[in-house]
């Protein structure tokens, strides 16, 4: 068999000359919490979130946030239980989870299409002040795309969109924002809406 040609790709990638790339699992990355604060309170994908991704997500900010929120909500129920009469099956329910409102949690954030939670909404204008003191990306990562544009003669906005599918490729939380939204009716239109809208590219580039 004839031997597989390296591609220009694989030998960017290692060239001495490359930083390294951020882990796949590790967090913080500003981008990331970024781009996934954006799809879920802008694009209010926050609303078709279930109790699973809450809970998988939490370690994002501005999900944090909202599950503290919850866990007030929690809090404010069982100061009421025993004073008042309420929603019995509610009180019942409390048991030990920050979780046991969740779905009367969500329906109330359904009636509010255009205001997400407030916690919400502090911390993601907090991590866009953080990205106008410490950059967007990583700084390896920065270096490693700035080659990349070179190489391939990549515009701006080309670059752009590159890095958030590798990012989204590289991050489950990132993912599971953006499949908050069903595609199943508008499909791959849907995908470029919301790329271009978290990226804030117009649609017609995307």
């Amino acid at each position: 068999m004839p031997r597989r040609r390296t591609s220009v790709f694989e030998k960017m990638f290692s060239d001495n000359r490359l930083r390294s790339i951020p882990d796949s699992e590790q967090q913080g990355t500003l981008c990331v919490e970024y781009w996934t604060s954006k799809i879920l309170i802008e694009l209010s994908g926050y609303k078709s979130l279930e109790l699973d991704d809450v809970q998988e997500m939490a370690n994002i900010r501005v999900v944090k946030a909202w599950q503290q929120e919850i866990e007030n909500d929690v809090s404010e129920l069982y100061e009421l239980k025993g004073k008042e009469e309420g929603d019995t099956e509610l009180l019942d329910d409390a048991g030990d989870s920050v979780f046991s409102r969740y779905k009367s949690v969500k329906t109330e954030l359904r009636k509010r299409i255009d205001n997400p939670p407030v916690s919400m909404k502090k911390v993601y204008r907090n991590i866009k002040k953080e990205i106008d003191l410490h950059g967007f990306y990583p700084k390896g990562f920065a270096a490693n795309l700035e080659l990349i544009k070179e190489a391939y003669d990549l515009s701006e906005d080309e670059g752009l969109v590159t890095a958030f599918i590798f990012f989204t490729l590289a991050y489950r939380n990132l993912r599971r924002a953006l499949n908050s939204f069903s595609y199943s009716d508008r499909g791959f239109f849907l995908v470029l809406e919301v790329i271009a809208k978290t990226l804030g590219l117009p649609l017609e580039k995307v």
